[in-house]
């Protein structure tokens, strides 16, 4: 586990960040609901992520017949005031060869605080592409502002992920490797297919 040392992050965030929803002890069930209509299948969780205080989340799973998935993540971090709150996302592994990689949204590597100077457009690169060893090993490939992002393979096919609306936009990225791989390794981190 990585447990500073670079001078750059204070030793409580980083602790907060480690001991938050990345550690699956730190995540409780508290209740899920399955229904059927006629159209799709809906699974509702609500989740408690264990911080101080304690963050509820809601995911909502809407499969539909024509193979979409529809998801919905609403975490509740109103009463969070003095407490450090790294990030609020989902991730996913996906099958390997998804390797191709197209974007509307800003071009380049960017940030929620990092993204005003980058024009709106369509993107293509590949996962391998995503990656940039920093000399600090930390996230990377990171989309801001993403309306729609795809990953295909070779034979185009692959999945596409949508915003629900140009208000909530999404920040996106894919690599081949987990964020605590990154941030852990002081080289180049061994490739996974993700």
């Amino acid at each position: 586990t990585y447990t500073g040392g670079w001078g750059i992050v204070e030793p409580v965030r980083n602790a907060a960040y480690e001991n938050c929803a990345i550690n699956a002890q730190n995540t409780e069930l508290k209740s899920i609901d399955i229904s059927k209509e006629e159209k799709f299948v809906k699974v509702i969780a609500d989740i408690q992520v264990n911080m101080m205080p304690a963050i509820p989340v809601r995911l909502e799973y809407i499969f539909y017949g024509n193979g979409d998935l529809e998801v919905n993540y609403r975490a509740d971090v109103g009463n969070i005031k003095e407490a450090y709150l790294p990030e609020v996302g989902m991730r996913m592994e996906l099958v390997p060869g998804l390797e191709n990689m197209t974007w509307l949204g800003r071009e380049g590597e960017t940030y929620w605080d990092r993204q005003a100077g980058s024009n709106v457009q369509l993107n293509t690169s590949t996962v391998d592409e995503q990656y940039f060893p920093y000399i600090r090993p930390q996230e990377t490939g990171n989309h801001a502002g993403t309306r729609w992002m795809g990953l295909l393979d070779d034979t185009g096919a692959g999945i596409m992920v949508l915003a629900p609306d140009n208000q909530n936009l999404l920040e996106v990225n894919a690599l081949h490797y987990t964020p605590e791989a990154i941030t852990v390794s002081c080289f180049e981190p061994v490739r996974r297919e993700v």
